[in-house]
């Protein structure tokens, strides 16, 4: 299986979404979820983080996992 920021998105009680922008290198906060397609092994996981930039004052509802083919997971984000 691989993975990549692309499948990623938060979305938002206005039922927009804004998608992973494929951010990496100097300022983005450490471990970074790889931008490019990446091997995971069965029974492994990967972590890293991935940066959205938003307006002041908004805050997601959702975040989505969505890769092609596949209906997506979304997880609800807790309230504030």
């Amino acid at each position: 299986m691989t993975t990549s920021q692309e499948p990623w998105a938060l979305g938002f009680p206005d039922y927009t979404r804004i998608q992973a922008p494929f951010v990496n290198g100097e300022g983005v906060p450490k471990p970074e979820y790889p931008i490019g397609s990446t091997a995971v092994k069965a029974g492994t996981c990967l972590r890293g983080k991935i940066t959205f930039s938003m307006e002041r004052g908004t805050r997601p509802n959702q975040i989505i996992y969505g890769p092609e083919g596949r209906d997506p997971v979304e997880w609800t984000v807790p309230k504030a």
